[in-house]
């Protein structure tokens, strides 16, 4: 049974998976159609309530994106991490004409500013951040810092959560997803309801968060060859080369560890190299280095955070929802999670950032 440490409490789990619809679901629901509408309607009223220049007062926001498609998919596990191209330009356009865009250094620094700052943060350093994203960014001229997870890169190999993924779509499309579930069922007893349903996914995944990563890459492994499927090689994070081009660019870099693994079922030697080691290779590579830290699921703990400070850190980012404002910790700065499922007009964006605390501060100020 794979292993049965307890998760130290820290922050919640990341939000990247959405549910997987049924094939070709694109039925008219009245009742979300109408949540969506009330949304967008309290998006524009928070939008001309408190975006008027200055904007909210000492609002220091980092936003939190993952990948950057060009079309939106219908039925897609990715759905949660996903944003298209069109979106994220609408993004930049409508946060930029009420905040100042600036680099992740910037939101850490204590001196005050004239105008509320936002940051752009892409996280796991997916392949069509290069493709997609940065022509974007260059044309706009907008900073950004991809979080990279540096063991990975140039290698080949995928994140645990991605070969996960791609372990449950051989085996539905194969008509292997009872054999996948009785399988997980068994090594992960913490999963609450073994399928490949709505939810269940995601749920297997927050179970797995507990567990150390070399275990859980060892699991999905053995899942494979136990369901007589094979991974595919095809490459999914950027290559080094790509990031040096990036950085030349205007684009900078931080640490998302060396393999992703969530920190705190760690022992203290494997997050020393997770932490210190991520560091040292980003800056071998020569690139324009951030010395920020993005906690792989969101995870952390107080070891954590005093090796984050050993090891030469200036900050780091969790996936805690929330704006910035004053004098933040900077070791535990809030992120806003924009996707295109949550995120996909001007007025869903500022109904985000309301839900993130931007209206309640704005309110006060």
């Amino acid at each position: 049974m794979i292993g049965a440490r307890t998760q130290d409490r820290g922050l919640a789990t990341r939000e990247t998976l959405a549910p997987k619809r049924p094939a070709g679901a694109r039925h008219f629901d009245p009742a979300a159609a109408g949540k969506v509408l009330a949304k967008k309607i309290a998006g524009s009223w928070l939008r001309l309530r408190f975006a008027r220049p200055p904007g909210p007062a000492g609002a220091r926001l980092v936003l939190m994106y993952h990948q950057v498609v060009a079309a939106r998919p219908a039925t897609d596990h990715r759905a949660g991490m996903e944003i298209t191209a069109a979106t994220l330009k609408a993004h930049l356009a409508e946060l930029g004409r009420h905040f100042e865009l600036v680099s992740l250094a910037r939101i850490a620094d204590p001196e005050p500013s004239g105008r509320p700052l936002c940051a752009l943060t892409f996280d796991d350093g997916w392949r069509d951040n290069y493709e997609v994203a940065f022509p974007i960014l260059r044309q706009l001229g907008v900073a950004a810092t991809i979080f990279l997870p540096a063991g990975l890169i140039g290698t080949g190999r995928h994140p645990w959560f991605a070969r996960l993924w791609a372990l449950a779509a051989q085996a539905r499309d194969e008509g292997k997803g009872q054999a996948f579930a009785a399988f997980f069922a068994r090594r992960l007893p913490g999963w609450g309801r073994p399928g490949l349903g709505e939810g269940q996914l995601p749920a297997l995944v927050a179970a797995m968060l507990a567990v150390p990563g070399t275990e859980i890459e060892e699991t999905i492994g053995e899942a494979f060859m136990a369901l007589g499927l094979a991974e595919r090689s095809t490459r999914q994070l950027l290559s080094w080369e790509e990031a040096a081009c990036m950085g030349r660019g205007g684009v900078s870099f931080g640490s998302h560890g060396l393999r992703h693994y969530a920190l705190p079922p760690l022992p203290r030697t494997e997050k020393e190299a997770e932490i210190g080691d991520s560091l040292a290779i980003l800056r071998a590579k020569g690139l324009p280095v951030v010395p920020f830290f993005c906690f792989p699921n969101g995870r952390w703990d107080r070891e954590s955070l005093d090796l984050l400070a050993e090891a030469g850190y200036r900050g780091g980012v969790t996936t805690d929802m929330g704006c910035n404002f004053g004098r933040a910790e900077p070791f535990l700065l809030q992120r806003i999670a924009l996707h295109d499922y949550i995120a996909s007009t001007p007025s869903l964006l500022w109904y985000r950032l309301w839900q993130a605390g931007l209206g309640e501060r704005g309110r006060k100020a």
